[in-house]
């Protein structure tokens, strides 16, 4: 056996095309009534291209074909699968279009020879045959055994209509018999229920009379207990009243306290930069003290003196310069502290001094002080001053919001 003969018919698509017609073959009577041109055409393709692989000389087969087909009748073998699991009709349509596939694939293989067809018409002619005589013998199966159930059927109904008759006959005498127990239960229920009524009648009279001795009673109760709860409500309404009061002048003092830290954080960092500006200013002053030293000490008698002196005298002048601008930020700084330190601590006083004071009073001089408390600290800074500082002015929105959780004393809104 040659290497191509050998790597063709030792290929895995000759179980695959075995496969595939015993899945089909395996098909019931049923699932085959439901399709009959979808699975007879899958039987003659699937048998005519296993022919053509089969019969075709292994030199002429190429090597990717007998993949192409193993890959192609295996979805033919889901799809037939699908059909007989869930009987679905569109699961063999899917199964003839991957069978189109696989007559596309064959065309590269060579035709059948004559004997070959016509052996192979036979054997499909055989199969479907078979096909047909059992689905032929199915039914017949099916139409005696509705004969069967139909004889049964007619027996069972004789043997009902005789038992019905049977039971009207019953049925008639029973119905007499009750006819006279019913006239008499008629009579005693009559007696009974004129009994049962004028009891009733009784018994409705003594509750009604108890209803309205409990209707009284509770309406005294009534009238205590809401007089109670109206008590207890207008106590706990100024209780609440009394709360709010005392939780919007906490939150006012918490308001100017916050202020106050505000103040006291820009005393404390306007302070820090004047300290560093005061230290540049003595030191610069202390480096042009020492150049002027130095230009005293120059010998004027020898040559270029005066124009060291000169050069020297101008240093000293200019480190003169830069000290009073160092001094005069360390003053500015200082001034914007002292400004903040002081509103920290009028802040600090305010809710003292204004506890002990009408509440009309009270407000109508926070809405006085405000505006002076939240206006720009000083307004004659130099521009390094002022970026040294906290930041501008608040704009009027902000004013607004500050001067009203300032002042609010918990009016109704």
């Amino acid at each position: 056996m040659g290497l191509w003969e050998d790597r063709l018919r030792s290929h895995a698509v000759h179980g695959t095309f075995e496969t595939v017609l015993t899945a089909l073959d395996s098909l019931s009577a049923e699932q085959v009534e439901q399709a009959p041109d979808e699975v007879e055409r899958l039987i003659w393709v699937v048998g005519h291209v296993r022919e053509r692989l089969r019969t075709a000389p292994p030199m002429s087969v190429p090597a990717q074909c007998p993949e192409q087909l193993n890959a192609q009748l295996n979805q033919v073998n889901q799809a037939i699968a699908q059909y007989a699991a869930t009987g679905q009709v569109p699961q063999l349509g899917n199964a003839n279009n991957a069978a189109d596939t696989l007559l596309e694939l064959a065309r590269v293989l060579p035709p059948l020879p004559p004997d070959v067809v016509t052996a192979e018409a036979g054997a499909y002619l055989e199969r479907i045959s078979g096909m047909v005589s059992t689905v032929v013998g199915d039914a017949a199966k099916d139409r005696e055994r509705l004969h069967d159930a139909a004889d049964a059927l007619d027996a069972r109904l004789t043997s009902t209509a005789q038992q019905l008759e049977q039971l009207e006959a019953g049925t008639r005498t029973q119905v007499t018999k009750l006819d006279q127990a019913i006239a008499a239960q008629e009579n005693q229920f009559d007696r009974a229920q004129g009994e049962r009524l004028a009891a009733f009648r009784e018994a409705e009279q003594e509750r009604a009379q108890a209803a309205e001795a409990a209707a009284e009673a509770a309406g005294e109760r009534f009238a205590t207990t809401a007089g109670e709860l109206t008590d207890q409500a207008a106590g706990t309404l100024k209780s609440l009243a009394e709360l709010k009061r005392q939780a919007e002048e906490l939150v006012g003092a918490i308001g100017v306290a916050g202020v106050a830290a505000g103040y006291n954080e820009t005393a404390q960092r306007e302070e820090r930069v004047a300290d560093v500006w005061r230290w540049a200013t003595v030191a610069v002053a202390l480096l042009a003290a020492g150049v002027l030293v130095a230009a005293l000490f120059v010998d004027h008698s020898a040559d270029g003196s005066w124009q060291r002196l000169a050069t020297r005298l101008l240093v000293s002048l200019s480190f003169a310069g830069v000290a009073a601008y160092c001094g005069r930020e360390s003053a500015a700084h200082r001034r914007v502290a002292r400004e903040a330190r002081a509103r920290h601590l009028q802040l600090a006083a305010l809710n003292p001094y204004l506890a002990n004071m009408p509440e009309e009073e009270s407000i109508r001089l926070k809405g006085e002080l405000a505006p002076g408390y939240f206006a720009p600290a000083s307004t004659d800074r130099t521009d390094g001053a002022a970026d040294a500082g906290s930041g501008g002015p608040l704009s009027r929105e902000q004013l607004t919001d500050l001067v009203q959780a300032l002042i609010t004393k918990g009016s109704p809104r």
